[in-house]
Parts: C-alpha cells; sequence; structure tokens
C-alpha cells in the first residue's frame, strides 16, 4: 500500500486521485502527521501515485512508502 496525507484540504470530490484508491480517512482537524507537516486526509493506494498527480493535488507521500523519497512540501 502506498499512503499520501493531504495537507491542503480533506477528501471531497475532485480533491484526490481515485484510482486505485483503496481507503481514506478523515483527521477531526489539521493534524501534524509527520514533521513539519500538517493534514487533514490521509489516502491509501494499491499503487504509486506519479510525481505529477502528488504535485497536481498537493499530497505529501508518506516515508513508510515503498521506495518513496520524502518531499516535504
Amino acid at each position: 500500500m502506498y499512503k499520501y496525507y493531504m495537507t491542503q484540504r480533506g477528501f471531497s470530490i475532485g480533491a484526490q486521485p481515485m484510482k486505485n484508491l483503496v481507503d481514506h480517512g478523515d483527521y477531526d482537524c489539521k493534524t501534524t502527521v509527520l514533521p513539519g507537516v500538517a493534514a487533514w486526509s490521509w489516502l491509501k493506494y494499491s499503487e504509486p501515485l506519479t510525481d505529477a498527480e502528488i504535485a497536481a493535488y498537493e499530497l505529501e507521500p508518506d516515508p513508510d512508502n515503498p521506495n518513496a523519497a520524502l518531499s516535504f512540501n
């Protein structure tokens, strides 16, 4: 699984890529999820997102993703 954090908005229509999405969850408020990174929601995908998708939807990849490099926004 590949996990990403929604740093600018919560889960909503058109706010995240839907292809390969297997699970998602919302925090009660914007929550610190990584050092220097706060998020409204988290997303899990069966396949990794592209760099273009990550940038377009303003997502932060989880550093524990397979073969992932942390990109801190």
